[in-house]
Protein backbone atom coordinates (compact mmCIF):
# COMPACT_ATOMS: atom_id res chain seq x y z
CA UNK A 1 0.00 0.00 0.00
CA UNK A 2 1.49 3.57 -0.84
CA UNK A 3 1.88 6.17 1.85
CA UNK A 4 1.24 9.91 1.20
CA UNK A 5 2.03 12.16 3.99
CA UNK A 6 0.55 15.75 3.68
CA UNK A 7 -1.81 18.16 5.27
CA UNK A 8 -4.17 18.48 2.09
CA UNK A 9 -7.14 16.07 1.25
CA UNK A 10 -6.19 13.10 0.95
CA UNK A 11 -8.28 12.90 -2.62
CA UNK A 12 -6.27 16.11 -3.51
CA UNK A 13 -2.81 13.99 -2.37
CA UNK A 14 -3.41 11.48 -4.77
CA UNK A 15 -4.35 13.61 -7.89
CA UNK A 16 -0.57 15.18 -7.23
CA UNK A 17 0.67 11.50 -6.92
CA UNK A 18 -1.39 10.00 -9.97
CA UNK A 19 -0.59 13.59 -12.00
CA UNK A 20 3.71 12.69 -11.35
CA UNK A 21 3.18 9.06 -12.34
CA UNK A 22 0.91 10.11 -15.99
CA UNK A 23 4.00 12.25 -16.90
CA UNK A 24 5.57 9.38 -17.86
CA UNK A 25 2.79 7.65 -19.30
CA UNK A 26 2.30 8.01 -23.90
CA UNK A 27 -0.80 9.60 -24.77
CA UNK A 28 -3.68 6.41 -25.08
CA UNK A 29 -2.52 4.26 -22.13
CA UNK A 30 -4.78 2.63 -19.92
CA UNK A 31 -4.22 2.90 -16.16
CA UNK A 32 -5.54 0.96 -13.67
CA UNK A 33 -9.06 0.37 -12.69
CA UNK A 34 -10.20 2.81 -9.46
CA UNK A 35 -10.65 0.04 -7.47
CA UNK A 36 -7.12 -1.25 -8.05
CA UNK A 37 -5.64 2.51 -7.29
CA UNK A 38 -7.60 2.39 -4.44
CA UNK A 39 -6.31 -0.45 -2.70
CA UNK A 40 -3.36 0.97 -3.48
CA UNK A 41 -3.25 3.96 -1.80
CA UNK A 42 -5.60 2.95 1.16
CA UNK A 43 -8.77 4.91 0.26
CA UNK A 44 -12.34 4.32 -0.71
CA UNK A 45 -13.10 3.97 -4.08
CA UNK A 46 -15.38 7.04 -3.61
CA UNK A 47 -12.30 9.07 -2.79
CA UNK A 48 -9.86 7.61 -5.19
CA UNK A 49 -12.83 8.47 -7.88
CA UNK A 50 -12.60 12.25 -6.93
CA UNK A 51 -8.73 12.37 -7.47
CA UNK A 52 -9.37 11.16 -10.55
CA UNK A 53 -12.07 13.64 -11.56
CA UNK A 54 -9.75 15.96 -11.23
CA UNK A 55 -7.16 14.86 -13.32
CA UNK A 56 -9.95 14.02 -16.00
CA UNK A 57 -10.87 17.79 -15.64
CA UNK A 58 -7.50 18.92 -16.03
CA UNK A 59 -7.77 16.80 -18.83
CA UNK A 60 -4.27 14.99 -18.21
CA UNK A 61 -7.52 11.64 -18.40
CA UNK A 62 -10.37 10.85 -20.61
CA UNK A 63 -12.73 8.31 -19.15
CA UNK A 64 -14.68 6.19 -21.96
CA UNK A 65 -17.92 4.94 -20.75
CA UNK A 66 -17.57 1.14 -20.37
CA UNK A 67 -13.65 0.67 -21.25
CA UNK A 68 -11.67 2.68 -18.99
CA UNK A 69 -9.60 5.61 -18.03
CA UNK A 70 -6.94 6.72 -20.55
CA UNK A 71 -4.06 9.09 -20.87
CA UNK A 72 -5.01 11.68 -22.61
CA UNK A 73 -3.20 14.98 -24.25
CA UNK A 74 -4.60 17.72 -22.18
CA UNK A 75 -6.87 20.29 -22.78
CA UNK A 76 -7.72 21.65 -26.05
CA UNK A 77 -6.60 26.04 -26.59
CA UNK A 78 -8.66 28.17 -24.59
CA UNK A 79 -12.29 26.16 -24.07
CA UNK A 80 -11.66 25.06 -20.83
CA UNK A 81 -14.47 25.52 -17.88
CA UNK A 82 -12.87 26.08 -14.33
CA UNK A 83 -15.18 24.00 -11.86
CA UNK A 84 -15.01 25.63 -8.17
CA UNK A 85 -15.26 22.85 -5.56
CA UNK A 86 -15.65 23.60 -1.98
CA UNK A 87 -13.51 20.83 0.19
CA UNK A 88 -16.33 22.29 3.38
CA UNK A 89 -18.89 20.31 1.50
CA UNK A 90 -17.37 17.46 -0.69
CA UNK A 91 -15.06 15.76 1.28
CA UNK A 92 -14.29 13.78 4.03
CA UNK A 93 -15.03 14.13 7.36
CA UNK A 94 -17.89 16.57 6.42
CA UNK A 95 -19.42 15.40 3.26
CA UNK A 96 -22.64 17.41 2.61
CA UNK A 97 -24.52 14.63 -0.01
CA UNK A 98 -26.70 17.05 -1.75
CA UNK A 99 -23.53 18.99 -2.95
CA UNK A 100 -21.78 15.67 -3.76
CA UNK A 101 -24.47 14.60 -5.63
CA UNK A 102 -24.63 17.92 -7.87
CA UNK A 103 -20.88 18.06 -8.48
CA UNK A 104 -20.74 14.52 -10.06
CA UNK A 105 -24.51 15.54 -12.18
CA UNK A 106 -22.42 18.57 -12.88
CA UNK A 107 -19.07 16.63 -13.81
CA UNK A 108 -21.15 13.87 -15.63
CA UNK A 109 -22.80 16.66 -17.61
CA UNK A 110 -19.78 18.10 -19.15
CA UNK A 111 -18.01 14.42 -19.94
CA UNK A 112 -21.21 13.76 -22.09
CA UNK A 113 -21.17 17.51 -23.65
CA UNK A 114 -16.78 16.49 -24.24
CA UNK A 115 -16.05 19.65 -22.83
CA UNK A 116 -12.89 20.22 -21.23
CA UNK A 117 -12.67 20.97 -17.18
CA UNK A 118 -10.83 22.34 -14.59
CA UNK A 119 -11.64 21.37 -11.34
CA UNK A 120 -10.19 24.12 -8.61
CA UNK A 121 -10.60 22.42 -4.86
CA UNK A 122 -10.90 24.97 -2.50
CA UNK A 123 -10.42 24.12 0.72
CA UNK A 124 -12.25 27.20 2.65
CA UNK A 125 -15.10 29.72 0.44
CA UNK A 126 -12.86 32.39 1.71
CA UNK A 127 -9.44 31.91 0.64
CA UNK A 128 -7.96 28.89 -0.94
CA UNK A 129 -8.60 29.80 -4.69
CA UNK A 130 -5.29 31.18 -5.98
CA UNK A 131 -4.91 28.72 -8.59
CA UNK A 132 -8.25 29.70 -9.38
CA UNK A 133 -6.96 32.76 -9.72
CA UNK A 134 -3.89 32.26 -12.29
CA UNK A 135 -6.36 30.31 -14.53
CA UNK A 136 -8.67 33.15 -15.07
CA UNK A 137 -5.92 35.61 -15.46
CA UNK A 138 -4.06 33.45 -17.85
CA UNK A 139 -7.19 34.10 -20.19
CA UNK A 140 -7.48 30.11 -20.79
CA UNK A 141 -10.97 30.19 -18.96
CA UNK A 142 -14.36 29.75 -21.03
CA UNK A 143 -16.31 30.03 -18.14
CA UNK A 144 -16.55 28.94 -14.56
CA UNK A 145 -18.80 26.94 -12.84
CA UNK A 146 -19.85 26.96 -9.16
CA UNK A 147 -20.59 23.73 -7.88
CA UNK A 148 -21.30 25.66 -3.76
CA UNK A 149 -20.00 28.61 -2.21
CA UNK A 150 -17.09 30.90 -3.00
CA UNK A 151 -14.89 33.59 -2.28
CA UNK A 152 -16.06 37.03 -3.92
CA UNK A 153 -12.18 37.25 -5.36
CA UNK A 154 -13.10 34.85 -7.63
CA UNK A 155 -16.15 36.21 -8.51
CA UNK A 156 -14.94 39.32 -9.32
CA UNK A 157 -11.68 38.11 -10.80
CA UNK A 158 -14.29 36.02 -13.62
CA UNK A 159 -16.68 38.84 -14.10
CA UNK A 160 -14.06 41.63 -14.70
CA UNK A 161 -12.42 39.20 -17.60
CA UNK A 162 -15.42 38.76 -19.13
CA UNK A 163 -15.89 34.65 -18.19
CA UNK A 164 -19.20 33.90 -18.06
CA UNK A 165 -20.13 32.89 -14.70
CA UNK A 166 -22.71 29.69 -13.67
CA UNK A 167 -23.83 29.23 -10.46
CA UNK A 168 -26.78 29.45 -7.77
CA UNK A 169 -30.18 31.68 -7.06
CA UNK A 170 -28.72 34.08 -4.54
CA UNK A 171 -25.15 33.94 -4.98
CA UNK A 172 -24.40 36.66 -6.23
CA UNK A 173 -25.99 39.38 -9.33
CA UNK A 174 -22.55 38.87 -11.53
CA UNK A 175 -23.51 35.31 -11.80
CA UNK A 176 -24.77 34.74 -15.42
CA UNK A 177 -26.93 31.77 -15.09
CA UNK A 178 -28.22 30.48 -11.54
CA UNK A 179 -30.79 27.92 -10.56
CA UNK A 180 -31.85 26.60 -7.06
CA UNK A 181 -34.87 26.84 -4.59
CA UNK A 182 -37.31 29.60 -4.97
CA UNK A 183 -37.98 30.05 -0.76
CA UNK A 184 -41.37 32.09 -1.35
CA UNK A 185 -42.16 29.53 -3.35
CA UNK A 186 -41.68 26.82 -0.99
CA UNK A 187 -43.61 28.52 1.89
CA UNK A 188 -46.46 29.47 -0.04
CA UNK A 189 -46.83 25.91 -1.10
CA UNK A 190 -46.64 24.84 2.71
CA UNK A 191 -49.04 27.26 3.86
CA UNK A 192 -51.32 26.49 0.94
CA UNK A 193 -50.88 22.36 2.20
CA UNK A 194 -51.34 23.69 5.81
CA UNK A 195 -54.81 25.61 4.85
CA UNK A 196 -56.65 22.49 3.34
CA UNK A 197 -55.08 20.19 5.96
CA UNK A 198 -57.13 22.70 8.32
CA UNK A 199 -54.49 23.89 10.77
CA UNK A 200 -54.17 27.32 11.72
CA UNK A 201 -50.87 28.06 13.66
CA UNK A 202 -47.82 27.30 11.52
CA UNK A 203 -44.15 27.42 12.55
CA UNK A 204 -40.60 27.17 10.78
CA UNK A 205 -37.45 25.51 10.72
CA UNK A 206 -34.82 27.26 8.76
CA UNK A 207 -30.95 27.65 8.57
CA UNK A 208 -29.40 30.89 9.50
CA UNK A 209 -27.30 32.65 7.13
CA UNK A 210 -24.75 33.62 9.48
CA UNK A 211 -22.30 30.93 8.36
CA UNK A 212 -22.75 30.87 4.25
CA UNK A 213 -19.35 29.06 3.79
CA UNK A 214 -20.66 25.95 5.51
CA UNK A 215 -24.49 25.86 3.85
CA UNK A 216 -25.39 27.84 0.57
CA UNK A 217 -28.37 28.98 0.91
CA UNK A 218 -31.27 31.02 -0.92
CA UNK A 219 -31.19 35.07 -0.45
CA UNK A 220 -34.14 34.93 1.32
CA UNK A 221 -32.79 32.06 4.15
CA UNK A 222 -32.48 32.72 7.79
CA UNK A 223 -34.09 36.30 8.72
CA UNK A 224 -35.56 37.15 5.18
CA UNK A 225 -37.55 33.21 5.53
CA UNK A 226 -39.22 34.75 8.46
CA UNK A 227 -40.24 37.86 6.88
CA UNK A 228 -41.48 35.66 4.03
CA UNK A 229 -43.27 33.39 5.95
CA UNK A 230 -45.03 35.77 8.74
CA UNK A 231 -45.99 37.83 4.80
CA UNK A 232 -47.47 34.64 3.08
CA UNK A 233 -48.45 33.54 6.47
CA UNK A 234 -50.87 36.86 7.40
CA UNK A 235 -51.85 36.76 3.83
CA UNK A 236 -53.64 33.57 3.95
CA UNK A 237 -55.39 34.38 7.61
CA UNK A 238 -53.24 32.41 10.10
CA UNK A 239 -51.87 32.95 13.61
CA UNK A 240 -48.73 33.07 13.99
CA UNK A 241 -45.73 34.54 16.26
CA UNK A 242 -42.02 35.01 16.13
CA UNK A 243 -41.50 32.64 18.77
CA UNK A 244 -42.99 30.05 16.57
CA UNK A 245 -40.20 30.83 13.82
CA UNK A 246 -36.79 29.69 14.25
CA UNK A 247 -34.19 30.48 11.62
CA UNK A 248 -31.36 31.24 13.95
CA UNK A 249 -30.26 27.63 13.51
CA UNK A 250 -26.31 26.71 12.81
CA UNK A 251 -25.39 24.23 10.03
CA UNK A 252 -22.79 23.04 11.93
CA UNK A 253 -25.01 21.88 14.69
CA UNK A 254 -26.18 17.99 14.86
CA UNK A 255 -29.11 18.85 16.94
CA UNK A 256 -30.63 21.31 15.59
CA UNK A 257 -33.79 20.59 14.74
CA UNK A 258 -34.17 18.79 17.48
CA UNK A 259 -33.48 21.98 20.23
CA UNK A 260 -35.06 24.03 17.46
CA UNK A 261 -38.46 22.54 18.16
CA UNK A 262 -38.38 22.14 21.97
CA UNK A 263 -37.93 25.96 21.91
CA UNK A 264 -41.01 26.92 19.96
CA UNK A 265 -42.95 23.90 21.77
CA UNK A 266 -41.95 25.69 25.00
CA UNK A 267 -42.17 29.40 23.79
CA UNK A 268 -45.94 29.53 25.44
CA UNK A 269 -49.31 27.88 26.45
CA UNK A 270 -50.55 27.86 22.86
CA UNK A 271 -48.50 25.84 20.81
CA UNK A 272 -48.46 25.82 16.97
CA UNK A 273 -50.60 23.04 14.87
CA UNK A 274 -48.32 22.96 12.27
CA UNK A 275 -44.50 23.04 10.86
CA UNK A 276 -41.99 23.95 7.78
CA UNK A 277 -38.84 22.10 8.12
CA UNK A 278 -36.91 24.19 5.31
CA UNK A 279 -34.32 21.63 5.19
CA UNK A 280 -34.46 17.54 5.32
CA UNK A 281 -31.36 17.54 7.11
CA UNK A 282 -33.44 19.40 10.49
CA UNK A 283 -35.87 16.83 10.40
CA UNK A 284 -34.34 13.83 11.96
CA UNK A 285 -34.00 15.95 15.49
CA UNK A 286 -37.15 17.82 14.30
CA UNK A 287 -38.98 14.28 14.69
CA UNK A 288 -36.59 12.85 17.55
CA UNK A 289 -38.29 16.12 19.16
CA UNK A 290 -42.10 15.28 18.61
CA UNK A 291 -41.32 11.78 20.25
CA UNK A 292 -39.85 13.48 23.11
CA UNK A 293 -42.98 15.46 23.71
CA UNK A 294 -45.76 13.09 23.01
CA UNK A 295 -46.60 14.96 20.26
CA UNK A 296 -49.07 12.84 17.33
CA UNK A 297 -48.27 13.34 14.06
CA UNK A 298 -50.52 14.36 12.08
CA UNK A 299 -53.17 14.37 14.29
CA UNK A 300 -52.44 17.00 16.67
CA UNK A 301 -49.22 18.17 14.30
CA UNK A 302 -49.03 18.84 10.63
CA UNK A 303 -45.02 18.13 9.46
CA UNK A 304 -44.20 19.27 5.92
CA UNK A 305 -40.57 19.02 4.92
CA UNK A 306 -38.50 20.22 2.01
CA UNK A 307 -36.48 16.74 1.14
CA UNK A 308 -34.15 16.02 -2.34
CA UNK A 309 -34.46 13.20 -4.48
CA UNK A 310 -33.69 10.01 -3.83
CA UNK A 311 -33.56 10.85 -0.03
CA UNK A 312 -37.35 11.17 -0.03
CA UNK A 313 -37.64 7.04 -0.06
CA UNK A 314 -36.00 7.50 3.79
CA UNK A 315 -39.12 10.14 4.83
CA UNK A 316 -41.03 8.68 7.13
CA UNK A 317 -45.10 8.34 5.75
CA UNK A 318 -46.60 10.98 8.39
CA UNK A 319 -44.65 13.51 7.15
CA UNK A 320 -45.55 15.29 4.12
CA UNK A 321 -42.94 16.58 1.77
CA UNK A 322 -41.99 19.07 -1.22
CA UNK A 323 -39.68 17.10 -3.28
CA UNK A 324 -36.52 18.75 -5.54
CA UNK A 325 -34.79 16.56 -8.24
CA UNK A 326 -30.98 17.98 -7.97
CA UNK A 327 -31.15 17.31 -11.59
CA UNK A 328 -33.47 20.61 -11.91
CA UNK A 329 -30.38 22.41 -10.71
CA UNK A 330 -27.97 21.03 -12.59
CA UNK A 331 -30.17 21.33 -16.17
CA UNK A 332 -29.89 24.82 -16.99
CA UNK A 333 -26.23 25.53 -15.51
CA UNK A 334 -24.98 22.97 -18.12
CA UNK A 335 -27.50 24.35 -20.58
CA UNK A 336 -25.50 27.15 -20.38
CA UNK A 337 -22.32 26.10 -20.96
CA UNK A 338 -23.16 24.59 -23.94
CA UNK A 339 -24.52 27.48 -25.22
CA UNK A 340 -21.10 29.71 -23.96
CA UNK A 341 -19.41 26.91 -26.28
CA UNK A 342 -21.43 27.01 -29.18
CA UNK A 343 -20.86 30.88 -29.49
CA UNK A 344 -24.73 31.51 -28.37
CA UNK A 345 -25.39 34.77 -26.84
CA UNK A 346 -25.89 34.70 -23.02
CA UNK A 347 -28.44 36.46 -21.34
CA UNK A 348 -28.73 36.80 -17.71
CA UNK A 349 -31.19 33.99 -16.20
CA UNK A 350 -32.23 32.96 -13.24
CA UNK A 351 -34.13 29.30 -13.11
CA UNK A 352 -36.01 28.36 -10.08
CA UNK A 353 -36.43 25.00 -9.12
CA UNK A 354 -40.45 23.81 -8.12
CA UNK A 355 -41.23 21.13 -5.91
CA UNK A 356 -43.57 18.14 -6.34
CA UNK A 357 -45.74 18.06 -3.06
CA UNK A 358 -45.95 14.17 -1.57
CA UNK A 359 -48.97 14.55 1.13
CA UNK A 360 -48.83 12.31 3.97
CA UNK A 361 -49.83 8.62 2.92
CA UNK A 362 -50.94 10.14 -0.59
CA UNK A 363 -49.74 10.13 -4.28
CA UNK A 364 -47.87 12.71 -5.54
CA UNK A 365 -49.84 16.03 -6.50
CA UNK A 366 -47.67 18.12 -8.87
CA UNK A 367 -47.17 21.78 -7.67
CA UNK A 368 -47.88 24.48 -9.84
Amino acid sequence: MKKIISRAPVHERIADDLRADLMGLAVGTKIPAESDLAAKYGVSVPTLRLAVTILVGEGLLDRRHGSGTYRSAGPAGHRVVGVMVSTNVIAEPCVNEFFLRLLNLLLNGLDQMGVAYRIFPARHSIGGCHECLRFLESGEAAGLLLSSSVSQDVIDAAFDRGVPIFGHIGMNPKVKITSGINYTTMVGDALDFFQRSGCRRPALLAWSQADRHLLEVSREAGPEVSRVFKRLAEKRGFSTRNEWLCTDLHPGDRVAGWSGLREIWSAGRQKPDALLVADSKLLPGAIEAVNDLGIRVPEDFCIISHCNVPESTNMPPEIARLEYRISDWTHPILEGVRQMLAGEKLERQSFEVTGTLIEADGPAVAVI
